[in-house]
């Protein structure tokens, strides 16, 4: 212990520890979430891009194979299925959550390694400053920032996949606790992980 470390009950530290505790973790499961998140949605639109290009092509209306039997009919139907989903493309989503789950991703990682700096701190002086708390306090307000933004229906499967990364990344015995908190663990919103904003949504 430190001489900058603060003289705490064992409740009161217990208490510091395992709010900053939940929320490296949680900071590093809502990370890994948006970044699956993102990484698949990009996908989704460059995939619906290659298909609004190669349907307009004149190049691909002019190949001799539309000329055999069925192929005029077919580019027929093709050519209408693209001009639909062309005209149908500024009512979806796909803009608006790319640019949401690429502020999330860089937002949540952010946090994460900030709070990541600060657990180490923590484990390295095995104790609790001033400093470390106000660094934890500023730490939550974005958290709060982050949360309102976050997916109302989050895909269970995926958070459940996240989670289990970050339990094997960050098991108990990663962190310094001395006063055997009961339960240090994530919280979002997974199924094992609690929502901490969902009151407040």
């Amino acid at each position: 212990m430190t001489p900058n470390n603060l003289q705490l009950t064992r409740e009161q530290l217990c208490g510091h520890l395992g709010r900053i505790y939940n929320s490296f973790r949680t900071s590093s499961l809502n990370a890994k979430y948006y970044a699956r998140r993102l990484l698949r949605m990009r996908r989704i639109n460059f995939c619906y891009e290659i298909f609004l290009a190669v349907g307009s092509s004149t190049t691909v209306s002019a190949w001799s194979l539309w000329n055999i039997s069925g192929g005029a009919n077919f580019w027929t139907i093709t050519a209408g299925v693209v001009a639909t989903a062309a005209i149908i493309k500024p009512f979806l989503p796909l803009a608006s959550d790319i640019e949401r789950f690429s502020k999330l991703y860089t937002g949540y990682a952010d946090l994460f390694y900030d709070l990541k700096i600060l657990v180490d701190e923590i484990n390295m002086s095995r104790g609790i400053t001033a400093e470390h708390l106000d660094r934890f306090n500023a730490a939550e307000k974005r958290y709060k920032d982050l949360a309102i933004q976050d997916d109302l229906k989050p895909r269970r499967r995926l958070l459940k996949n996240c989670e289990g990364e970050v339990q094997l990344a960050f098991p108990n015995s990663y962190f310094w606790n001395p006063v055997e908190i009961p339960a240090i663990k994530g919280e979002s919103h997974g199924q094992s992980f609690t929502r901490r904003e969902a009151g407040n949504r």
